[in-house]
């Protein structure tokens, strides 16, 4: 289902698409995450805080919340 993310384009007409992995449990509203500005940004995600556990050349972030920036993914045909 990783994959799955870069089909949004084609099957989500919005500019701005909230992904949330299947096994989240939302507790309250995620109306504040759409009025994030991404600007020129591809995706917004937040950096996974063990990340740097294990890896100390390049950092991970959760998958698992993305804000993505559909218009801008159509634009360059993600």
């Amino acid at each position: 289902m990783t994959y799955a993310r870069y089909f949004i384009p084609k099957y989500i007409k919005e500019d701005k698409v909230l992904y949330l992995d299947s096994d989240l449990i939302v507790n309250s509203s995620l109306v504040e995450l759409f009025n994030i500005d991404l600007e020129n940004h591809y995706i917004g995600a937040v950096i996974d805080p063990h990340s740097q556990e294990y890896h100390k050349d390049y950092i991970e972030y959760n998958a698992g919340v993305l804000l993505v920036n559909n218009a801008l993914w159509k634009e360059v045909n993600l």
